[in-house]
């Protein structure tokens, strides 16, 4: 599996870490390269990015979280998985088997997700007092922060261990995110009042007093399809009071996401700010009017 790092470009560079250069982030990979065989990285020639290999999700993961904590800041890519092709020229992918102990209750649940990501079911055991073993083979490409939801599907009593099986035949496209980003239009600080009443239009991932910029992803809409909003609209104020008190604004708890979540949320125009205060759901392309031309581009290709 693959991801690019790439220079952070965002409005916010340099305001939370310390280390942001392209030569820093380059010496960096250098000593991870160097000391952990399971991590490869290569350099783009004229940009400031590189693209970081390694075994499985887990392993790009643990690298990102330890340069967050020594001060690092980066963009990086949605994850990929390494290809490869038969003989007859075959495409072929990294399949892993999934073994979960779940209670019996959730057996189901946990097949139908399964199915979504391409899994096949390889064996299914009672092993006593209403647990089930479930066996799948699924291709690692549709397993990107599926952890998570399992724990979320099982309530926190499954067990799931994952491994590398082999290389097997592609299984065609993957369903990828329904869900359209709700997208900051403006650079400051995210207000209560403004994040309340775009609550009803889908998830979001900011509160009061937090920072955007135009083009970072702020929420998600239950419907397909970008949407740019604002969240630094405040209440409007006058001169005049009025009867009785304001109402309270409650606002829904952001929901506390790894980064591993976050990278198999990205779509492919999407990228994944990191410092060593935040991670940041953001557009590859910032500016609204160059992600229209691109998009075009991209369709007419």
């Amino acid at each position: 599996m693959s991801i690019t790092i790439t220079v952070n470009t965002s409005p916010l560079a340099g305001t939370e870490g310390k280390k942001l250069t392209s030569t820093q982030i380059r010496h960096r990979l250098v000593q991870e390269a160097q000391n952990n065989v399971g991590i490869t990285f290569s350099e783009n020639e004229g940009k400031d990015s590189f693209v970081v290999s390694g075994r499985g999700e887990l392993m790009l993961e643990i690298l990102l979280t330890q340069m967050r904590r020594e001060g690092f800041e980066m963009t990086v890519s949605p994850p990929k998985v390494l290809y490869k092709t038969d003989e007859s020229g075959n495409k072929l992918e990294p399949i892993e088997e999934i073994t979960m102990d779940i209670d019996e209750e959730h057996s189901s649940k946990v097949i139908d997700s399964m199915n979504r990501r391409k899994g096949k079911l390889i064996e299914l055991k009672d092993t006593g007092a209403n647990k089930k073993r479930l066996i799948f083979h699924a291709p690692t490409r549709g397993l990107m922060g599926y952890t998570s939801r399992f724990l979320t599907l099982t309530k926190g009593n499954g067990v799931i261990n994952r491994i590398f099986h082999s290389y097997g035949a592609f299984e065609g496209e993957m369903e990828g995110r329904r869900n359209g980003a709700l997208i900051s239009m403006e650079q400051g600080k995210a207000v209560a009042f403004a994040i309340f009443n775009l609550q009803a239009r889908g998830e979001m991932f900011v509160t009061h007093n937090d920072a955007v910029y135009p083009g970072m992803i702020v929420g998600l809409s239950p419907k397909p399809g970008d949407m740019i909003i604002n969240v630094m609209k405040g209440k409007k104020l006058t001169n005049m009071r009025t009867q009785g008190t304001d109402e309270n604004v409650v606002l829904t708890p952001v929901r506390t996401m790894s980064i591993a979540e976050q990278l198999s949320m990205l779509n492919t125009d999407e990228a994944l700010e990191i410092t060593p205060d935040s991670c940041r759901l953001r557009k590859a392309i910032l500016d609204p009017h160059e992600r229209k031309k691109s998009e075009k581009a991209t369709a007419a290709a």
